[in-house]
């Protein structure tokens, strides 16, 4: 069945009465794999072995050069110069003639507040990452008035919640805050 050229491998038919597969007894072959694992010195050079084998296809260090921001293709790249420098107040520099960008920003950082209150970050305090992504979205949406009601209803004093907040509740709401963005942006 593994010949190259069609016509030397077997048919159905052949297949079907080979003597291997119509043979009822088992073969006495000993299969010695379990003997070796046992023996520590094979497996010793088998794992030494392998270590060379893995060392050979490492890559040697080479000498990485990165291109210049502004000339980069990267999706992920692209996304985090929209987001500009950070300073060390941590307050975001936006250019004031990029407003699209900056929408797009803001939209990207209420979506960022829904996935944490859906699917929050393993290994992290979740009330603490929750009120990190809620303040970062604040900052861009500041001028709408859904957010702010519902930030103040859910017991928000600019840095974080004071009550227990309703994960799920506050991803509808936000998510009703990025329609109304949407929509705003898109009738303008």
């Amino acid at each position: 069945l593994l010949k190259v050229k069609p016509e030397e491998r077997l048919t159905i038919e052949g297949v079907l009465d080979h003597p291997w597969l119509n043979s009822t007894e088992a073969l006495d072959n000993v299969l010695p794999s379990a003997q070796l694992m046992m023996d520590k010195a094979v497996v010793a050079g088998i794992q030494q072995a392998h270590a060379e084998q893995l060392a050979n296809m490492r890559i040697q260090e080479l000498k990485v050069s990165l291109k210049p921001l502004h000339s980069v293709n990267n999706p992920i790249l692209r996304k985090r110069k929209l987001l500009g420098t950070k300073p060390k107040d941590g307050v975001y520099i936006h250019d004031r003639e990029n407003g699209a960008e900056d929408s797009n920003v803001a939209l990207e950082k209420l979506r960022d507040v829904i996935a944490q209150c859906i699917l929050p970050q393993a290994g992290e305090n979740e009330d603490e990452k929750l009120n990190e992504v809620v303040q970062e979205a604040w900052k861009y949406n500041r001028e709408c008035k859904l957010l702010r009601d519902t930030l103040q209803s859910f017991s928000w004093n600019g840095r974080g919640f004071t009550d227990k907040v309703d994960r799920l509740k506050l991803a509808e709401i936000v998510k009703q805050v990025i329609e109304e963005q949407t929509t705003s942006h898109e009738s303008q």
